[in-house]
């Protein structure tokens, strides 16, 4: 099983699909990766939805070794026969290359949100993989879920965390219609509540951030507009502070396809990205269509591929006036939780310094240690 070398992981939500629809070969993956680890701040982590489904740890995971890229595995529980075959995906995957590539292993996805199951069949699903690895001997994989921070807080739901070793959190502040200067207080409130429930039921388990972005096309959702200022003022204010004090998953690598496109890649830069290699270090589509301004996350699928040009080598300093709302209250920042791992841890135009020329300038940035006051979070 993997570790984090700096903390917490850190990286994007990947589907396995092209934007034609096609499945990803391992060369596509391979595109994927690079792609992470090129962006500002170096990204080498991935959350995956599948494990069969386009033989995506098959394709996927060489690549990933390759690289030294780590994943957090996605296993759906639909339906049996499905289900079952991403359990023998997984398997075989394991069989083949070892688990110093996985992260943990994410049963179902927004399940509980589309209601799609009730708690006590997918709890039931998540003992079951566990199991799985356990005979495997690799009982050390953590396996939990991930879901809408409306479906952690419904009691109802509670059999699933604790049977979670991990509970995955998505919110949307976007999709509930907040401002964009409202998306870091309606991140932590939101990211708080889930917390509050997981404390109670089983102390000790992590929250981990699996989805959460803005969006840089689309349509008004209350008073969140789309564009990619609004886009990189949420990184700033969000990424850069729970790259610091949780494991985060942002959505989305790319998405240029969909509207609202989350994606922080444009389709010029992803198709001409070549193979680079970086050194070592740690940091790590979404299962649901749009979702109504009561919930946080939106529906999307294997098929989307994503958004903007990534901006050339700005940086998101921490401290200082570029992103002092990133600043942790000490109650509500993302940071305020336990720390498994022992450390505290572009406007539209054609000139972004990617070299894109696909009309989208990129927002997302490197999140650094600024002079003045220490925020907790990147």
């Amino acid at each position: 099983m993997a570790t984090p070398s700096a903390g917490f992981w850190k990286g994007f939500n990947l589907g396995g699909n092209l934007p034609t629809g096609a499945c990803k070969t391992t060369a596509d993956w391979a595109r994927d990766f690079s792609t992470l680890q090129s962006l500002p701040g170096y990204f080498s982590s991935a959350r995956l939805f599948a494990s069969s489904d386009c033989d995506t740890l098959a394709n996927a995971v060489p690549a990933a070794v390759a690289s030294g890229t780590t994943l957090l595995v996605g296993v759906w529980t639909e339906n049996n026969a499905h289900y079952e075959a991403e359990k023998a995906a997984l398997v075989k995957a394991i069989q083949q290359h070892g688990t110093d590539w996985i992260i943990a292993v994410s049963v179902g996805s927004e399940d509980l949100y589309r209601v799609e199951t009730d708690a006590a069949t997918l709890a039931r699903q998540i003992r079951e993989v566990k199991t799985l690895l356990c005979n495997l001997g690799k009982c050390d994989i953590e396996v939990g879920h991930v879901d809408t921070w409306t479906a952690w807080v419904d009691p109802k739901n509670e059999e699933v965390i604790r049977a979670c070793d991990f509970v995955g959190h998505d919110g949307y502040p976007y999709w509930e219609g907040a401002s964009v200067q409202q998306g870091l207080d309606a991140f932590r409130q939101n990211l708080a509540k889930t917390r509050n429930v997981v404390d109670r039921v089983k102390p000790g388990v992590w929250v981990w951030v699996t989805e959460t972005g803005w969006p840089v096309t689309g349509n008004q959702v209350g008073l969140a507009t789309t564009s990619t200022p609004n886009a990189e003022a949420y990184w700033k204010s969000v990424a850069c502070e729970a790259f610091q004090g949780v494991h985060t998953f942002w959505y989305s690598l790319q998405d240029y396809t969909s509207s609202p496109s989350f994606g922080v890649v444009g389709q010029l830069r992803l198709k001409s990205t070549s193979t680079q290699t970086h050194p070592s270090t740690s940091t790590s589509s979404s299962s649901s269509t749009a979702k109504n301004s009561t919930s946080p996350n939106t529906t999307k699928t294997q098929a989307q591929a994503s958004g903007v040009g990534v901006g050339g080598n700005a940086e998101c300093t921490v401290g200082g006036d570029e992103a002092g709302e990133g600043k942790g209250d000490g109650d509500g920042d993302v940071s305020s939780h336990n720390n498994k791992n022992g450390e505290n841890n572009g406007n539209e135009d054609d000139d972004d310094d990617d070299g894109d020329d696909d009309g989208k300038g990129g927002y997302t940035q490197r999140c650094e240690q600024g002079g003045g006051e220490e925020v907790k979070g990147v």
